[in-house]
């Protein structure tokens, strides 16, 4: 969001609407110095994660639909995945082991 995106917002509020931002951050952009606002976080794509991942995008979706990775279905075809989601999967991941292979 540019500062004009944000003076639009703003301007579009009733006048003595509150709008709490730290100090800091409105005194960086009066003066001009401070980097430009970030787009927000958005939800990854199947593909995105998959990249991300290294996994196919099947498997992304095998995931979400058993549960393994958290996300959520979009109306129609298609699924969104929290970026947070990512933490959690590698976090709770382990390696599948055969069980025939290890010795006793």
């Amino acid at each position: 969001m540019t500062p004009a995106e944000l003076r639009a917002v703003a301007a579009s509020l009733p006048p003595d609407t509150p709008i709490p931002v730290p100090a800091k951050f409105v005194l960086l952009l009066i003066d001009g110095d401070g980097p430009p606002i970030a787009e927000p976080l958005r939800d990854l794509t199947v593909a995105e994660v998959a990249a991300k991942l290294g996994l196919s995008p099947k498997t992304v979706v095998r995931y979400l639909q058993t549960k393994r990775l958290r996300g959520y279905p979009l109306p129609g075809r298609g699924w969104r995945v929290p970026l947070g989601a990512l933490d959690e999967l590698k976090r709770t991941a382990t390696r599948p082991t055969n069980s025939r292979l290890r010795r006793r």
